[in-house]
């Protein structure tokens, strides 16, 4: 009897080994998964710190790049070397890559209200750019609306507050210049497709801007020079690559008859804000970053915001 009961406690004894022999392996595996997870979370927040340092350079780059034109010219165009961005520059453990594109080219939506007043002029001149891209030319004044600070409607497609309150999650209108492109989503009439349709031609820039006619997309000059045919317009993109626009006279000698006289205002062949569109690749860590640049004359150009996405 007493030997089955010592080979029962044996038994017993081999049978807690083994669990916590188990329980041992089981926790020492825990533990160097643990291990494994946080050095992989330490290895992706090193690869995001350098590529955000990666980021910082190219926009130092961007900056520098965009100071030392004006220091060579007046006047700024699609062959100058910003325009050409850096094309998959490899580094240390990432690949960078980069454009400068100028904001300028575009149509300042908040040069539809000056000094508090609703510009005519630049009202007209958006409605023929939303005509070209077949949308309905009426998005000019809910934009109008959205922007300028009193309550009246705009007609026809106006929108104030009366419009935004009624819907499901209810705001308000603005009543001040728009900060960013995006916000035109909230603009009554303005969905995704809408949206998107419009965003390569049109830009949300804090100052009164005019259009630079060097750099600005052909849908953008036909806006701004209604009088010119398409075989016209055509010709005009093609030959300032070779030529480009000296300044404003410049462009009034060459095309006298291209637009109302009141229309040569809004042009011009410089620029001062330029958008940076940064792509950095390091390891497993991807990081697009876009920013507004404003070059000031005599000063190192300034970041106006930026955003990671």
């Amino acid at each position: 009897m007493r030997s089955i009961f010592f080979r029962g406690q044996r038994g017993a004894a081999i049978i807690t080994a083994l669990l916590v022999v188990a329980l041992v392996a089981i926790t020492a595996s825990a533990l160097l998964a643990q291990q494994s997870q946080a050095l992989t979370r330490t290895e992706a927040g090193v690869a995001r710190a350098q590529a955000r340092a990666y980021t910082d350079t190219a926009l130092h780059w961007a900056r520098g790049i965009l100071r030392e034109d004006a220091q060579r010219n007046t006047n700024d165009h699609l062959s100058e070397p910003w325009a050409a961005g850096i094309a998959a520059l490899p580094l240390e453990n990432a690949v960078v890559s980069g454009t400068l594109s100028d904001a300028q080219g575009l149509f300042n939506l908040n040069n539809l209200v000056r000094n508090g007043k609703v510009d005519a002029p630049s009202v007209q001149l958006l409605r023929r750019l939303l005509e070209t891209l077949s949308l309905s030319p009426d998005l000019a004044y809910a934009v109008v609306d959205w922007i300028d600070a009193d309550s009246d409607v705009s007609s026809p497609g106006g929108a104030e507050d009366q419009t935004y309150l009624t819907r499901p999650i209810p705001y308000r209108a603005a009543n001040r210049a728009l900060v960013t492109v995006d916000e035109l989503a909230y603009v009554q009439g303005f969905d995704a497709r809408t949206l998107a349709k419009l965003r390569p031609f049109v830009t949300a820039l804090a100052p009164i801007t005019r259009i630079n006619l060097n750099t600005a997309p052909i849908e953008v000059v036909k806006a701004v020079m209604p009088e010119l045919s398409d075989a016209e317009l055509r010709a005009l993109v093609k030959e300032r690559l070779t030529k480009p626009f000296k300044d404003l006279a410049d462009i009034k000698a060459r095309y006298p008859k291209a637009a109302p006289q009141f229309l040569y205002s809004e042009m011009d062949a410089k620029s001062s804000f330029f958008t940076a569109q940064i792509a950095v690749s390091s390891g497993t860590v991807q990081i697009r970053t876009q920013a507004l640049i404003q070059r000031i004359e005599n000063k190192w150009p300034v970041i106006i915001w930026t955003a990671a996405f």
